[in-house]
């Protein structure tokens, strides 16, 4: 572990090893990993990479939310509404 937390790229191929091993990996870029020094630790960015098979991540839940201009949420409502209109002022033609 001590080897790890000194590196600040780790590269790791889930295809052809053990997941538990990430958690070594990320143990060995907390701030302070068992066994060293303060000054060792030293706060330095550290970068884990992991190599997965395409679909691997797909069952994942999203958490994107859709950001949009209000302006254009209030025309899109607006449009809406016209066409609601629309509809029902051909339905009462219809009806009469």
């Amino acid at each position: 572990m001590k080897y790890l937390s000194t590196c600040d790229v780790i590269v790791y191929d889930l295809h052809s090893g053990d997941p538990l091993d990430v958690k070594l990996a990320l143990e060995a870029l907390t701030p302070k990993a068992k066994g060293e020094d303060d000054e060792e630790a030293g706060g330095e960015e550290k970068t884990l990479i992991l190599i997965s098979s395409l679909l691997a991540w797909d069952t994942t839940a999203r958490k994107l939310e859709e950001v949009r201009d209000p302006l254009e949420i209030d025309q899109e409502k607006r449009e809406m509404a016209a066409r609601y209109r629309a509809r029902q002022e051909a339905e009462r033609e219809r009806i009469i």
